[in-house]
């Protein structure tokens, strides 16, 4: 696999809450589905320095509600991962929906699978 994980072991890092993920292989890229539950766009900041990629989602808590009883931890979130030569940097992309934040890593051209053609000899 061309993605490892910079920080797997714990469950809470530095006070944050490390996201649960689900990590596809496709063909042509990658896909990173990230559970971060509360998190808004302006909340959230993705970015990539050197060969590490870093999702980090501030959780906004609505200080004007007073629970009975609550379950849902406010935390930030954070995880990181190690990025290698396979993935094409420059063409990362991310979207965020109901909570879930996706990544689409592209494979870099010398990975990927591609055709041998063969010749027949006359």
């Amino acid at each position: 696999m061309e993605l490892t994980h910079a920080n797997q072991n714990n469950k809470v890092t530095s006070g944050n809450i490390i996201p649960p993920v689900d990590i596809i292989e496709e063909t042509d890229r990658f896909l990173l589905k990230a559970d971060m539950p509360g998190i808004t766009k302006e909340g959230l900041d993705v970015k990539i320095d050197n060969d590490e990629l870093t999702i980090f989602g501030k959780y906004e808590s609505d200080n004007d509600t007073e629970y009975t009883y609550r379950e849902f931890t406010i935390r930030d979130y954070s995880r990181s991962f190690r990025v290698n030569k396979g993935i094409s940097t420059k063409d990362i992309s991310a979207s965020l929906e109901n909570g879930v934040l996706t990544l689409i890593l592209p494979k870099s051209e010398e990975i990927k699978p591609r055709k041998i053609d063969v010749k027949v000899a006359s």
